[in-house]
């Protein structure tokens, strides 16, 4: 699970012309690539271009891709667990202009521990995928780029008792690759 991906186009690359001088033969086409991590987006354009388009979710501020376990997409269930530490940037506690939440004690000189302004927060979540639209709407495609089913979700830390979190949901497969933030270099010459 993403919190958010830029579908990258590596250009294609070309060799010299064997058969003719001053001529290039196409020696890779162009293809989409998956880049998690932001600076390497520029890596793969020059300066100026248009270099990718970020897909993102609101729902999730990990910012690490979090692996689920179970099925494969579209199949059986998934499930796992993001944990945000109660000093992280991201957590919802934490807030940089205000003293009671900065996690630093009253001269601003030392982290203080976890409980006194800000706790850490687990989320455990579960996909469990079924054969037909929970919203009845039935797309081309149901299936193979798009599935849903039922969501279901505990988080820790933010009250006193979990809080539970279920309802439907649906997911639209955006790209086949497989592997996450390659550069230029890992691909072959």
């Amino acid at each position: 699970m993403l919190q958010q991906v830029y579908l990258v186009r590596k250009p294609a690359t070309y060799l010299p012309d064997p058969d003719g001088p001053g001529g290039r033969v196409q020696d890779e086409a162009a293809r989409v690539v998956l880049v998690t991590d932001q600076s390497l987006v520029r890596t793969f354009t020059g300066a100026g271009e248009i270099s990718g388009r970020r897909i993102s979710s609101t729902a999730f501020g990990f910012t690490q891709p979090l692996a689920l376990e179970g099925g494969a997409f579209g199949t059986g269930s998934l499930s796992g667990a993001a944990v945000t530490d109660y000093n992280h940037a991201r957590n919802p506690f934490k807030h940089v202009f205000h003293p009671d939440h900065d996690n630093r004690d009253e001269r601003f000189e030392q982290v203080v521990a976890e409980g006194r302004e800000s706790f850490t927060v687990s989320r455990n979540l579960s996909l469990q995928f079924s054969s037909t639209d929970p919203l009845s709407m039935n797309p081309p495609g149901w299936g193979e780029t798009e599935v849903g089913g039922q969501y279901s979700e505990t988080i820790s830390g933010l009250h006193r008792r979990s809080v539970q979190i279920s309802g439907r949901f649906r997911l639209v497969r955006v790209s086949k690759v497989a592997a996450l933030n390659q550069r230029p270099s890992d691909f072959a010459p």
